[in-house]
């Protein structure tokens, strides 16, 4: 677990907080911005509340995910090799370039 890992835990929990706290006191100003409008205008405010809840919900799981070092395209046995330098010189040897 790296510390950007960490970071990125506690954004994604403190937005899908965000979104179960805005569902739980029926903001009127959220629910008026054009894209949750959208889903306002189709399915109603309570159906809504609960597919905005869940978003939240969900962030809260990933955020813990992410803490916990969950990385689903990482593989255990992969390695950084380190990065070989050059220098112009070298490379210009390699490409027969003169100067």
């Amino acid at each position: 677990m790296q510390i950007q890992d960490v970071f990125v835990g506690f954004v994604a929990i403190s937005a899908g907080l965000f979104l179960v706290g805005i569902c739980l006191v029926n903001a009127d100003w959220y629910f008026q911005s054009w894209k949750t409008r959208w889903l306002d205008q189709r399915f109603g405010r309570s159906l809504t509340r609960v597919i905005v809840a869940l978003l939240g919900i969900f962030l809260i799981t990933l955020g813990f995910a992410i803490i916990q070092g969950y990385a689903p395209n990482v593989s255990k046995q992969q390695s950084c090799r380190p990065m070989e330098t050059k220098t112009v010189i070298e490379l210009a040897n390699v490409y027969d370039v003169t100067f």
